[in-house]
């Protein structure tokens, strides 16, 4: 009878502790809710620089590829020079020529050996003359296109032997250094937000990863101000939402490895905590 009393009373207190360790993760949990306000109506940014060819002109040499990494100032690709540098071949000798003529005529100048108005024409010419040998030396540099920021080529199918006109879209890179978040808050979370509030951003395109971030901005207008739609109904009267206040955060440390995690436009999920 002893043995069975004492096997009741370690069961009862085994599933007293049970009880009590469950209400125990509970408030744990609630108490860390409260601690933190979160939102899945979120996105990743990422800054987009568009790829133009300066130039026009056959392509003859194609450094980089769609997806590839590079670095600012990286040559990406080649567009044939040969008239671009004929061109500053014959400016040069030009611009040499005048140069030399603006010497010769300075030093008539400085001994008033020549009038202000002859000497203010080779002046205006030696000017124009160097004017056009940058014009000149600049298309003659671009025939070479070089990535302007260190990042992710993308969109980027051009061809040896393609040819591209002036102002020609060719692909767009992806400054992975420059990433943020825009996380759209309800009204009544996002008064416990404000700069500098630490955050955890976790990307749906992989969940198994989480970023630090830090709030850096908060609207001071809701987004239905900036909606073309009017918020009062066709009597004046004012329709009673709960509002949204955008949020923009940027993550505390990126590495080039988490470049691949960030792709402009993925769905995010954002935890901020008061």
């Amino acid at each position: 009878m002893r043995a069975l009393d004492i096997s009741f009373s370690l069961e009862k207190r085994h599933k007293v502790f049970l009880v009590l360790f469950s209400l125990f993760i509970f408030l744990a949990l609630l108490y860390r809710s409260n601690l933190t306000i979160s939102t899945d109506n979120a996105q990743l940014k990422v800054k987009n620089i568009k790829l133009f060819s300066v130039v026009e002109g056959e392509i003859t040499d194609v450094m980089k590829e769609d997806g590839s990494f590079v670095e600012q100032n990286e040559p990406v690709f080649k567009i044939n020079d040969i008239v671009y540098r004929n061109q500053l071949d014959s400016i040069t000798a030009k611009r040499d020529y005048v140069l030399e003529l603006y010497k010769k005529q300075k030093g008539l100048h400085d001994k008033k050996l020549i009038s202000e108005i002859e000497f203010l024409q080779i002046k205006t010419q030696k000017e124009e003359a160097q004017s056009a040998f940058e014009i000149a030396k600049y298309m003659y540099d671009k025939a070479i296109a070089k990535s302007p920021i260190k990042g992710i080529l993308t969109n980027f199918n051009l061809k040896k032997g393609d040819t591209v006109s002036k102002a020609t879209f060719l692909g767009n890179i992806i400054d992975c250094t420059d990433v943020w978040v825009e996380a759209n808050f309800k009204e009544t979370d996002a008064r416990y937000i404000k700069k500098g509030s630490k955050a955890v951003v976790v990307i749906d395109y992989d969940k198994s990863k989480k970023f630090k971030a830090s709030v850096v901005d908060v609207s001071n207008a809701v987004n239905s101000e900036f909606s073309l739609l009017p918020s009062q109904n066709i009597s004046g009267n004012w329709i009673k939402v709960t509002q949204r206040l955008r949020v923009k955060l940027r993550f505390d440390n990126i590495v080039d490895d988490q470049c691949k995690f960030f792709k402009s436009g993925l769905n995010t999920e954002v935890k901020i905590f008061k």
